[in-house]
């Protein structure tokens, strides 16, 4: 599929603004790889010290941050369309129908998605209303308790840009610019 940005108009802005999103996403992930790596490289140094001076909160904190990678990576290749797909029905519909197809794909991904983000909201708020305990930061004489709603969040927030750049993708397959393209005829 071509890049949208040379679209004009409301439907421009918005690829304009998805662009950026989507930026912002790899920045995330590049962020948390490169903090994962480097803390886990540190943890692993200092648990192979003599006196075992591994920070035990470290190892529950990456293991929290590492599904952040996988769903930002998830959202951020929906945007890109490198995310799973079955061409089985693309190879054998005729070229006249594949835009339809395309698009009832859309609609039921967009479905799927939006089911996922109400699930993972509702989970992301049962988190939040039980005040659950993902684990205890202990440093320097001070124990402070760090709520499993903070890496929860993660949920709804991967799952609505997922159904944010489906929609996007759902709105320039129906634009005008992309009926001409390859709608038929």
């Amino acid at each position: 599929m071509s890049e949208f940005s040379s679209k004009r108009g409301f439907l421009g802005a918005i690829n304009s603004f998805d662009g950026l999103l989507s930026r912002i996403e790899g920045f995330l992930i590049a962020s948390l790889l490169f903090f994962i790596l480097v803390f886990a490289f540190v943890q692993v140094v200092l648990k192979l010290m003599p006196e075992n001076l591994g920070i035990q909160w470290l190892e529950m904190l990456l293991r929290y941050l590492v599904p952040w990678i996988g769903l930002l990576g998830g959202s951020l290749a929906t945007r890109t369309m490198r995310h799973i797909k079955i061409d089985l029905f693309t190879k054998i519909v005729p070229a006249r129908a594949k835009k339809w197809l395309d698009l009832a794909i859309g609609l039921f991904s967009m479905i799927v998605a939006a089911v996922l983000v109400y699930t993972a909201a509702r989970y992301f708020l049962d988190d939040l209303r039980t005040d659950v305990s993902a684990f205890t930061f202990d440093s320097i004489g001070m124990s402070k308790n760090v709520p499993r709603w903070i890496f929860s969040s993660i949920l709804p927030v991967s799952f609505f840009l997922v159904f944010w750049h489906l929609l996007i993708l759902f709105a320039n397959l129906l634009s005008p610019e992309n009926a001409s393209e390859g709608g038929g005829k």
